[in-house]
């Protein structure tokens, strides 16, 4: 086998345990922060009051743009089109089995959610590849990749709504505002320095 065939056959395998790390900590993170953090669970760190800091954090990984920008990332950083596809899927795939079996484990659920995980499953098979491309095209730097880059904060945008409790209001609306505000500027600021790099090195 050639050196860049093994090379490649160990990114993807990288790249795939990635997917199913960044899939467990999600999906572990959005349940936990809710087994531990709201007034109302069975372990509640605070009961009948809550710990703020972990309702705001469930409250925004709660929202669908969080778990997209999730597929995104991974589909940044990955080596093909075809590979950023899978990677997405796997990831948001593992991120529903983990919440559901977390949720189930400590008492938030008193049944396994079978058909709500499968439910979840079925979207993302077409959230996580579409946002896995996205992530990959974004850093082609070509001209065009400002318009899949630009993809990322206005998934925010989009699928930011009023979440929570009434008292961690506007904390998750507010969280979801500015970073889709930062990841805007981040995107376009690197797209005009590529531009002026690609400028410089032209004939």
């Amino acid at each position: 086998m050639r050196p860049d065939v093994r090379t490649r056959q160990k990114s993807s395998r990288w790249a795939v345990l990635t997917a199913i790390g960044a899939g467990a900590l999600l999906g572990g993170i959005n349940s936990l922060s809710n087994v531990f953090g709201s007034p109302y669970s069975p372990h509640a760190l605070r009961p009948y009051q809550g710990i703020f800091s972990l309702e705001v954090l469930a409250a925004v990984l709660g929202m669908a743009w969080a778990w997209a920008l999730v597929a995104f990332g991974l589909g940044w950083r990955s080596a093909t089109k075809r590979l950023a596809a899978w990677t997405g899927f796997l990831a948001l795939s593992v991120a529903s089995v983990v919440y559901y079996l977390s949720d189930y484990a400590f008492g938030l659920n008193d049944v396994f959610s079978t058909g709500e995980m499968t439910y979840w499953i079925a979207i993302s098979v077409a959230v996580g590849p579409a946002s896995g491309v996205l992530g990959y095209l974004a850093r082609q730097g070509q001209r065009w990749s400002i318009v899949p880059g630009l993809a990322a904060p206005a998934l925010i945008v989009m699928f930011t709504y009023r979440t929570g409790s009434d008292h961690i209001q506007p904390w998750p609306y507010a969280i979801a505002w500015v970073l889709a505000g930062v990841l805007t500027i981040a995107v376009t600021w690197r797209w005009l320095l590529m531009l002026y790099r690609q400028r410089l090195v032209a004939p």
